[in-house]
């Protein structure tokens, strides 16, 4: 069953954009307006990250926000075929010379994104564009004909997967100039071995294993911008949030990012993925 799924999600890539964004609204209803799945989560999400609005507003936040997610997911399935002249003509990175320039002088970088705009092209975008090892972050999926069909398209132009397990060892021991991309903004199982750190309104738990790890080699931390400029069309921005991390603490280090990543969710607040149970994790002193 699991092998009759995978052929025909690979068959679906092939359609046409347009043909994908009508399959895409029409989720939009099932997965929204049907089933209204992970409804209660997407709205106590918003509304504590948004206290100032009213209950219209952040019911047009949730209405665009479906319909974005829907999106993701048919372009996500899309990547699998794309050529590299679709994927160039539907992202650009026009920015991403500042990399090259940091890695021409010996430099490591360390991406960190969010799970913002299309996070799912963001392996293949800079795969495209460095001009160094890249690798791509990733944690495994249970299903293992979907992982794999996963990590393959992820890969497709040049960036390694690489689970997160494994990151530190690699690092450590490959000591070529590498780009590595980390979706940051992912919530951590273990709170006592995590930091802290304020975002969208809330104390929220952080990664401070990718910290840690730029801090050991002093890689240059960019913090990666993904903006959807129409439907089907996404900017992928870079800018230097730390240029020597050695310098700062891990706290710090994701403190900044955050802080980053919240200005660009208060500006299009429908491109973040809020169906993530985000805050599950509360710091001891808030629990009663």
């Amino acid at each position: 069953m699991q092998r009759i799924l995978t052929y025909l999600v690979k068959a679906i890539s092939y359609l046409p954009f347009g043909v994908l964004y009508t399959i895409s609204t029409f989720l939009y209803f099932v997965v929204y307006r049907l089933l209204g799945y992970r409804k209660e989560v997407v709205e106590r999400n918003l509304t504590l990250s948004f206290p100032e609005k009213s209950k219209e507003e952040i019911n047009q936040i949730m209405d665009r926000f479906y319909r974005n997610l829907c999106d993701v997911l048919v372009e996500s399935i899309k990547m699998i075929s794309m050529s590299e002249n679709e994927l160039r003509t539907h992202a650009t990175s026009p920015e991403h010379c500042l990399l090259d320039r940091l890695n021409a002088e010996g430099r490591t970088c360390f991406y960190f994104a969010g799970h913002l705009g299309n996070w799912e092209w963001s392996p293949n975008v800079a795969g495209l564009a460095s001009q160094v090892k890249l690798w791509g972050v990733y944690t495994k999926i249970t299903n293992k004909a979907f992982n794999k069909l996963i990590t393959k398209y992820r890969s497709r132009f040049g960036c390694e997967m690489i689970l997160m397990e494994h990151v530190a060892r690699r690092v450590l021991t490959d000591k070529d100039v590498k780009n590595i991309c980390f979706i940051a903004d992912q919530t951590p199982s273990n709170p006592e071995a995590n930091i802290w750190v304020d975002f969208m309104n809330q104390q929220t738990l952080a990664f401070s294993a990718s910290a840690k790890l730029a801090k050991k080699i002093n890689a240059v931390i960019i913090y990666a911008s993904i903006i959807r400029k129409s439907r089907g069309y996404y900017e992928y921005k870079f800018e230097v949030l730390f240029e020597n991390p050695q310098l700062y603490s891990e706290q710090e280090i994701m403190q900044a990012f955050f802080s980053r990543l919240e200005k660009d969710i208060r500006k299009h607040p429908e491109l973040w993925l809020w169906s993530h149970k985000r805050w599950k994790h509360k710091p001891k002193e808030t629990l009663h």
